[in-house]
């Protein structure tokens, strides 16, 4: 193979190599143009579909995000605190409505770690 051929197979490697490089950079970028409005901001969470493993007093709440990683709830028209985070900066906790463990004394009904976990998919600041 000649020099020339060699530098223009060289060329064509390096175009191709930049075309790949653009079209995932383009995917990236649109990717993070999803709307706010089709995102689910806030999930809420019903007792009757958790049944006994249900952590509340009340019947439903609805988890959302706020600020960078903190994990809040609303029930009853009352805000609580619900991951590590958010209960560092809160005053307020929700052991008032957090159910006792029936099967053990003195032990709370676990908070399902999807409440946390679908919340924190919604946080604006997780880039």
């Amino acid at each position: 193979m000649n020099n020339t051929c060699h530098n223009h197979l060289i060329a064509i490697c390096c175009l191709l190599c930049l075309i790949a490089l653009f079209e995932c950079s383009n995917k990236v970028e649109n990717a993070k143009m999803t709307p706010e409005s089709e995102l689910p901001k806030e999930i809420t969470y019903k007792q009757s579909d958790y049944g006994d493993a249900w952590p509340f007093t009340v019947d439903e709440v609805t988890v959302y995000c706020s600020g960078y990683r903190r994990v809040y709830f609303r029930a009853n028209g009352r805000v609580y605190p619900l991951n590590g985070k958010a209960i560092m900066d809160s005053k307020r906790n929700y052991n008032a409505i957090w159910r006792d463990n029936p099967k053990v004394s003195g032990i709370k009904i676990d908070v399902p770690s999807e409440f946390i976990a679908n919340a924190l998919k919604n946080c604006d600041d997780l880039d």
